[in-house]
């Protein structure tokens, strides 16, 4: 887990000591439960725990902890910032799926200027060919909601979808095969998403040829694939 350098690895199993933590935190309320020592151990234990279990109980640890509106200074905070884009990349789909969601929060006009400077675009795109289509949905919609507040505030399109964005994209658009139908269909979805956000995006989509891409991916053979496209074309 890219947690595992901020606290005490936790062990693997549901051994005793780990039990004992979660019982121990579970015990204190959300503002104790916010704090950099707990929230940076609770991550990094369920990057590392492999018992499922454990697992939901540090995620409702870190649900109490950030609910709310007075979670969000924690969550803007320079320690919010580092466990929320650490998160991202952890090894484990709660962790991935915790913080995109908890980003999300924050694509709002007041606060996106701080995620697009933070980077964060680029890396939840990488998140729509996650293996969880939980963690890819959370994303998608961070990457939206940006999207959309960017524009509310006068940054250009730009500043979301970003050049590694676009050629993210338009790898995913590109690959016709079997196996890669479903994250296909994502991209897609994405792309037509971030072009209703307005014409700014709209007009970088189509310069960039994604939009091209998009209408090129009804000329399957695919029935079921036809009417996933059909169903995307509606939001553009």
């Amino acid at each position: 887990s890219a947690f595992s350098s901020l606290a005490p690895s936790p062990p693997r199993r549901m051994g005793g000591d780990l039990r004992d933590e979660i019982e121990a935190l579970k015990a204190l309320p959300p503002r104790q439960l916010r704090s950099a020592q707990h929230l940076e151990w609770l991550f990094g234990a369920i990057g590392a725990c492999d018992d499922p279990a454990a697992v939901e109980d540090m995620r409702w640890l870190v649900a109490s902890a950030l609910e709310g509106p007075e979670a969000l200074d924690t969550l803007r905070s320079e320690f919010g910032a580092r466990f929320l884009d650490l998160g991202l990349g952890s090894a484990s789909v709660v962790g991935r799926e915790l913080s995109a969601s908890q980003l999300s929060r924050l694509a709002t006009p007041s606060d996106v200027g701080a995620l697009v400077e933070r980077g964060v675009a680029p890396r939840l795109a990488a998140l729509i060919e996650d293996r969880s289509l939980t963690v890819a949905q959370s994303a998608r919609r961070c990457l939206v909601d940006m999207a959309a507040s960017a524009a509310a505030v006068g940054l250009g399109p730009e500043a979301v979808v970003t050049p590694d964005v676009v050629l993210l994209l338009r790898r995913l658009l590109a690959d016709a095969s079997k196996p890669s139908a479903a994250v296909r269909l994502r991209a897609m979805e994405l792309v037509s998403q971030l072009a209703a956000t307005g014409a700014p995006c709209f007009d970088l989509l189509h310069r960039e040829g994604l939009l091209a891409q998009v209408l090129d991916a009804w000329e399957v053979d695919d029935v079921l694939a036809r009417v996933g496209v059909l169903e995307i074309f509606l939001d553009l």
